[in-house]
């Protein structure tokens, strides 16, 4: 049942991720994205998104709480690494 619940849970993530990734191909910046999104978007993994940003590579997420993190999808769209990466990744 765990596994069952673990792949769906997997599957709304990238559903999630390529109806961010169509909105910003069109041209609509808002929403937001979280560190498994963006992951999932730039095709690296979460620890990744996270040492970029330490590095100043992508833009600090928005904290919504202790735990909860956003990155706003106008703030992705500014910034050089995203674009070349997302664009890398998707081809």
């Amino acid at each position: 049942m765990a596994k069952e619940t673990q792949d769906k849970k997997e599957r709304v993530s990238m559903e999630r991720v390529q109806m961010l990734l169509t909105s910003i191909s069109q041209g609509n910046i808002t929403g937001a994205a979280t560190d498994r999104e963006l992951a999932a978007m730039l095709s690296i993994s979460k620890a990744t998104v996270w040492r970029w940003v330490r590095e100043g590579l992508l833009p600090k997420p928005v904290r919504i709480s202790a735990r909860c993190s956003r990155w706003k999808l106008g703030d992705l769209l500014k910034c050089k690494v995203f674009m070349d990466t997302a664009i890398a990744a998707s081809a």
